[in-house]
């Protein structure tokens, strides 16, 4: 049985409860296995020390120098592939963009975006980086030796890693770059307060021109303006994770419970039943973000799930990170990449809107021109 928790008192307690209780191993570990092939005999009694590993790698005082790799290989990018101006697809754009700037900061090499099509090359590939050595003092290879990984199973975890620090960043940088360009959010570009940073943005979501504009990027204001939650550029980005948040959160139950439903009611759920919160449904929740929960406004409430105690849970992104103990280590790492994209296109060009949607002739399905 599958269980979706809607109420908030059962949220609460799918992210507090001990794991005696409600267990994050056996709801995940088919999917680990069947994505990655992670053995979990070999992946999940380490689990722990790569979530410590992780907690420490991509703390946000470790974030300057991956910021500053990050913005150096999106420079090269942009020099390299961008036209001087036409058309582009934004996802496709951004996922090239991010791409090759996540994989340099946590792998320390490029990794060809071709090899995605093929989990087994992919894994090849990551094996022979392995045994040259490729990742050694990487964010990848020193969390490998943290976490005692064996050597068997190191080119899946890293799979996994590559994975985790990609599926939901480009989604978040389209959307983060997306409702600021709205017409209707003019008035939330407060981006372009921060020293060195020019907001020219004249676009929408589907397909845009672009035009260098020349502005310069001041990455040690933009690092400040990140690490503090309260910034213009910080509530942004949140605000717009918050409202397009993917995937889902799982757990099992570990023993037979009893869920309140309300009203003096109760669910019963059975030992291994597993139980899911999904982040965009409680985004929309008028109950957890006020009036209007799902207009963009960077400048709402943040999050309070039932009475604030719950580890790891709040803030104006709510949910996007997962929750309690198993919470999302490399959040931080991620809302700088993020704002970092949103600062770097706004600044870098001049954007406007395409005068159609797209259509298959009017998308470079190549990336040739992209971003």
């Amino acid at each position: 049985m599958f269980y979706f928790l809607i109420r908030t008192r059962p949220k609460a307690s799918f992210f507090s409860a001990p794991d005696a209780d409600i267990v994050f191993r056996p709801a995940v570990e088919r999917f680990t296995g069947r994505v990655f092939q992670l053995p979990a005999a070999k992946f999940f009694p380490r689990h722990v020390a790569l979530l410590a590993g992780l907690r420490g790698l991509l703390a946000p005082g470790e974030l300057v120098p991956h910021a500053h790799t990050l913005h150096n290989a999106r420079r090269a990018h942009l020099a390299e592939r961008s036209p001087a101006q036409g058309e582009v697809e934004l996802v496709g754009a951004l996922e090239a963009l991010l791409w090759e700037a996540a994989v340099l900061a946590l792998f320390g090499a490029p990794l060809q975006p071709r090899f995605r099509a093929a989990r087994r090359t992919l894994l090849a590939a990551l094996r022979v980086s392995l045994t040259e050595g490729d990742f050694d003092g990487t964010v990848a290879g020193r969390l490998l030796e943290a976490a005692g990984m064996p050597p068997s199973a190191a080119p899946n975890c890293l799979l996994a890693v590559l994975w985790a620090s990609l599926a939901n960043t480009v989604p978040g940088a389209f959307w983060a770059v997306a409702f600021l360009l709205l017409p209707e959010n003019a008035r939330h570009r407060a981006v372009e307060a921060l020293p060195g940073v020019v907001c020219r943005a004249r676009a929408r979501v589907h397909c845009m021109g672009l035009t260098s504009a020349g502005a310069s990027l001041d990455l040690e204001a933009l690092l400040a303006a990140v690490a503090d939650k309260r910034s213009a550029l910080a509530r942004c980005v949140a605000e717009a994770l918050r409202l397009r948040a993917p995937g889902v959160d799982v757990r099992a139950a570990a023993r037979d419970l009893a869920l309140p439903a309300g009203d003096c009611r109760h669910v019963i759920v059975h030992q291994g039943e597993v139980l899911a919160v999904s982040p965009y449904e409680s985004h929309m929740d008028e109950r957890l973000f006020g009036p209007n929960a799902a207009a963009y406004d960077p400048d709402r409430r943040a999050l309070r799930l039932g009475d604030g105690s719950v580890p790891g849970v709040g803030g104006l992104p709510g949910l996007v990170f997962g929750g309690g103990r198993y919470r999302c280590r490399g959040r931080a790492f991620a809302e700088a990449e993020l704002a970092l994209v949103v600062a770097v296109l706004l600044s870098t060009f001049e954007m406007r809107l395409a005068d159609r949607p797209p259509t298959p002739a009017g998308i470079n399905d190549s990336h040739d021109g992209c971003l």
